[in-house]
């Protein structure tokens, strides 16, 4: 038998029209909840910015930063988890766990260039150094005590050539850093503590000088040879 027609759909009639349906947003959380969610965020906030603006920091800091961030974690979290089992929406908690991953994430960021610094500093000091350069005073003694024989050495030949003789005299200022001639003519600089012994002969035409170093140095000049002897004082053991 042939097969009969298909019956014609029905057609919706001119008062039918489609119907969108809108989900309804689950409540808010109340009571003791919405108070935990606004302090988490609260917290949250703070850990955060106070992490962002302190990019250097001690341990200290740093782990009291860390426990504020752990303090809105751990309240977010427990806000979030009885919002999703009683079907209610906690926002403040979710922004307040958002922000407290986000200071524990700069803090694990910033604290290990810390800690590498810290690391490689000590082991910059556990390298043993050079040891430092002794210097014995004997020897930086007998040094300047040569040096003001040779100065001395000059200045009493330039005081003949003046006077035709070497000076009958010389003396040491009170301060015992220069020597003289009694007319204030400066033969020499003085180490300190030096002591001078000083002799010419009658006619003033040769002299022989000394000079004693309170370490015990001695450098001896005189007027044929310049200096005959230098002598550095007792080493201490």
């Amino acid at each position: 038998m042939p097969a009969s027609p298909a019956a014609p759909a029905a057609a919706p009639s001119d008062g039918d029209e489609p119907i969108t349906v809108v989900p309804q947003r689950p409540p808010a959380v109340t009571g003791w909840l919405d108070a935990l969610g606004t302090v988490s965020l609260v917290v949250g906030i703070i850990a955060a910015l106070l992490t962002m603006v302190t990019p250097f920091r001690d341990p200290i800091a740093t782990g009291g930063l860390a426990a504020l961030a752990a303090v809105a974690l751990v309240l977010g979290l427990v806000v979030r988890v009885r919002a999703v089992r009683a079907g209610q929406r906690a926002t403040n908690a979710f922004i307040g766990i958002i922000l407290s991953v986000v200071a524990l994430a700069l803090l694990a960021i910033t604290f290990v260039p810390y800690l590498f610094m810290s690391v490689l500093a000590e082991r910059v000091d556990e390298q043993p150094g050079a040891p430092p350069a002794v210097v014995q005073p004997v020897d930086d003694e007998l040094r300047q005590l040569e040096a003001s024989a040779r100065v001395a050495e000059q200045m009493l030949d330039a005081a003949r050539q003046t006077t035709g003789t070497y000076p009958t005299t010389l003396a040491v200022t009170t301060r015992g850093d220069r020597l003289l001639t009694l007319d204030g003519f400066v033969v020499a600089g003085l180490p300190d503590g030096t002591e001078v012994n000083y002799e010419t002969s009658v006619e003033g035409t040769r002299y022989d000088l000394v000079f004693f170093g309170q370490y015990g140095g001695s450098v001896a000049l005189n007027s044929e040879q310049g200096i005959v002897s230098s002598t550095p004082g007792p080493v201490e053991g």
